[in-house]
């Protein structure tokens, strides 16, 4: 066999080499892509995987929310104060200032009757002069004098209490009892000064 007649047989025998191979390359692509699922088939699995999910939660019950914690009573810790008054001993001496039963004494006390152990007495009651003019008009009347009488007997403080017919005879009444003669009231035996009360009758004789 000449040169001229192994080169072309060198190329188609290369030719044919690389077209082989390039088949076989084919066909394993060829089969790679028959083993990968088409895309159009990937949503369903998807479809698939989110269902499962969703009862997996539904089997799966929430967790419960925290409860509360109870509320404790708050009592503060308050100490009250104390009341007691402090010990303040100062060593001073308290006086005693309790004082001694009074001796009863009547030395400048005026009584009424219902306090003494005897009530006052006219001794000498001199009558007082008619008025002139009483007489001449024919009155007639009463009046109720009030007067003190003191611890020797003599009387002063002369009041007129009530006159049956005022104006005409109480000023013959003031004028005549401090000259009348009267025994002091006694209590425990001494005599002490006493209001007395006694009515003064203005009539004329028939």
């Amino acid at each position: 066999m000449t040169a001229r007649t192994r080169l072309p047989l060198a190329l188609a025998a290369g030719l044919g080499a690389n077209l082989l191979l390039l088949l076989v390359s084919g066909l394993l692509q060829g089969e790679r892509a028959l083993s990968v699922p088409p895309l159009s088939s990937m949503p369903v699995g998807l479809v698939n995987m989110v269902q499962e999910t969703a009862q997996e939660k539904a089997r799966t019950p929430d967790p419960e929310p925290p409860k509360p914690k109870p509320e404790q009573d708050f009592t503060p810790d308050i100490q009250r104060p104390s009341l007691s008054a402090p010990n303040l001993d100062l060593g001073l001496a308290i006086p005693d200032l309790s004082l001694p039963s009074p001796r009863f004494d009547t030395d400048g006390l005026v009584f009424e009757a219902g306090d003494l152990d005897s009530p006052p007495r006219i001794v000498t009651r001199l009558a007082p002069a008619y008025p002139y003019r009483a007489q001449q008009r024919s009155q007639a009347g009463d009046v109720r004098v009030r007067f003190l009488v003191n611890a020797d007997g003599a009387i002063s403080d002369v009041t007129i209490l009530e006159a049956t017919n005022p104006g005409w005879f109480e000023d013959a009444v003031i004028k005549t009892v401090p000259t009348w003669r009267v025994e002091p009231g006694v209590i425990d035996g001494e005599p002490v000064a006493a209001w007395m009360v006694t009515t003064v009758v203005f009539q004329l004789g028939s």
